[in-house]
C-alpha cells in the first residue's frame, strides 16, 4: 500500500502536535505555572487549532524542502529533520544575541 504525500504530511502534523504537546509539558518550567494565576493557567481551545495549524504549515514546508531535496530514505529524512531541527533554532538564538543584545545564557 502506498500512502499519499497529503496523508503522509497530515500525519506528520499530528505526530509533531502531539509530540509537541509532550514536550513542552514535561519541559515547562515548574516557576512559570506558579507565576500565573489560575486564570491565566488555563489554555483557551482555540490555541490548540492554531498550534495544529502552525503545525501543519511546518509539516508542508519540510515536505518540499525533502521532495525538492532529492530525499528518498529514512535516514536521508532524519538527517534533514535533525539539520533543521539544530540549524534554525541556532541561528535564531545567535540573531537574538548578536542583534537585540539577549543575554546568552537566557537565549539558551
Amino acid at each position: 500500500m502506498t500512502l499519499t504525500l497529503p496523508v503522509v504530511v497530515l500525519a506528520a502534523a499530528v505526530g509533531g502536535f502531539i509530540a509537541s504537546g509532550i514536550y513542552y509539558t514535561i519541559l515547562h518550567d515548574p516557576l512559570a505555572r506558579a507565576r500565573l494565576d489560575s486564570s491565566e493557567r488555563e489554555t483557551p481551545p482555540w490555541t490548540y487549532v492554531a498550534e495544529f495549524a502552525r503545525t501543519l504549515v511546518i509539516a508542508v514546508v519540510v515536505a518540499g524542502i525533502a521532495s525538492v531535496s532529492g530525499v528518498e530514505s529514512w535516514l536521508s529524512g532524519i538527517t534533514l529533520g535533525l539539520a533543521l531541527w539544530v540549524g534554525f533554532p541556532l541561528m535564531l538564538w545567535v540573531g537574538a544575541i548578536l542583534h537585540e543584545g539577549t543575554n546568552a545564557r537566557l537565549a539558551v
